[in-house]
């Protein structure tokens, strides 16, 4: 949080930058990523240029140290930075469960356990991501339950106008907030009802949606990280706990579809900065409400540069990368649905079928 302060710092009487700004060393770290990754563009767009390999592939061929799954060494220059700033604590959580985690999958293997298929596609194993499944519920009910007093404020101001609550100081009217959550759940909830089929399944799947953004970005603004991504659906966690006939395959199909679209990949997801920037703002003594305007002013402008920098320019950039990142999603959910539903059972098992193995999207 003290880096973007530091940075929007006045500078001193008589000078154009700031202290920070005029330190030769901070324009020595800047300028290190800057070529490194200009480097890697550059090999992109013309493979005659030299590439910078950032990253170590260490592939176990033999039991035991195999049944680990593969393991990586990515140099990230960000996440170099982002780890310098980070309490002791947390970098040694990262790196200590990273590696607990493996080691528990070879001891499984070495046991002679089953490790069945991921979660999602990142992850060590389904029985992994369950285990994340149950830690979110649990903070998710930790959550509103050391909430609750303040919940029941915000919802006794935005129904009654309890004069009492006060609310001026909050980037949003508790009214204003209350009526575009439900608004928002709402047209969630009726969407999947309505192309899933299951009143039911829409409901959990948009709770469980809403348990992931609220402890992800808690673990996110509290841990100081980037980014935290999840690594299960809440439609496998529902069909493993109840079984898969209990639920039509449209049901299935559509909800574990829209949960790889809007759920599994967070890493543009707004709320964690959102929640930065308010923190930020009670450092610096800014109004919040002015600032969530500027927020929004901002995506206003950025939505329409992005959609057209994402129509002309990508394509140009990354070739065939987006049609194969939608192929590799539709494939990631057929390949759960396909072990969901059994194939004699299943009314659309020739579309997932056909998303799993076809490369026309």
């Amino acid at each position: 949080m003290q880096v973007p302060i530091e940075i929007a710092r006045s500078p001193a009487p008589g000078h154009l930058l700031n202290q920070l700004l005029r330190n030769k060393w901070v324009w020595l770290g800047a300028a290190i990523p800057l070529a490194i990754h200009t480097m890697q563009g550059l090999h992109k767009l013309y493979p005659a240029a030299p590439d910078i390999p950032m990253s170590v592939d260490i592939g176990f061929k033999e039991p035991p140290l195999s049944w680990a799954g593969g393991l990586g060494i990515y140099v990230y220059p960000l996440m170099v930075g982002v780890a310098y700033l980070l309490s002791s604590e947390v970098c040694f959580s990262l790196w200590f469960f990273y590696l607990f985690l493996r080691l528990r999958r070879m001891v499984l293997g070495w046991l002679g356990l089953p490790l069945p298929g991921t979660g999602v596609g990142w992850s060590l194993g389904k029985w992994a991501a369950l285990e994340e499944a149950g830690g979110t519920i649990a903070l998710a009910a930790w959550f509103i339950w050391a909430a609750r007093k303040h919940f029941r404020d915000v919802f006794r101001k935005a129904f009654y106008g309890d004069k009492s609550v006060e609310d001026s100081d909050e980037p949003l009217s508790y009214r204003s907030t209350v009526l575009l959550f439900l608004g928002g759940v709402t047209v969630m909830f009726l969407w999947l009802t309505h192309f899933g089929g299951s009143a039911a399944m829409a409901l959990l799947v948009v709770t469980g949606a809403l348990a992931v953004y609220v402890t992800l970005a808690w673990i996110v603004n509290q841990g100081g990280l980037i980014f935290v991504e999840s690594t299960f659906y809440t439609t496998y966690l529902v069909a493993s706990l109840t079984g898969s006939r209990l639920w039509d395959s449209q049901a299935l199909l559509v909800n574990m579809w829209n949960e790889n679209i809007f759920r599994i990949n967070l890493r543009e997801y707004l709320l964690p900065t959102l929640l930065n920037i308010h923190k930020i703002t009670d450092q610096v003594d800014l109004n919040r409400r002015s600032v969530l305007k500027s927020c929004v002013a901002s995506l206003a402008i950025a939505f329409p540069i992005a959609l057209v920098a994402a129509h002309n320019v990508q394509p140009q950039i990354c070739g065939t990368f987006p049609a194969r990142l939608i192929v590799y999603g539709s494939r990631n959910v057929a390949a759960h649905a396909l072990q969901l539903v059994p194939p004699p059972s299943h009314r659309l098992h020739h579309l997932v079928r056909m998303a799993r193995n076809s490369d026309v999207v």
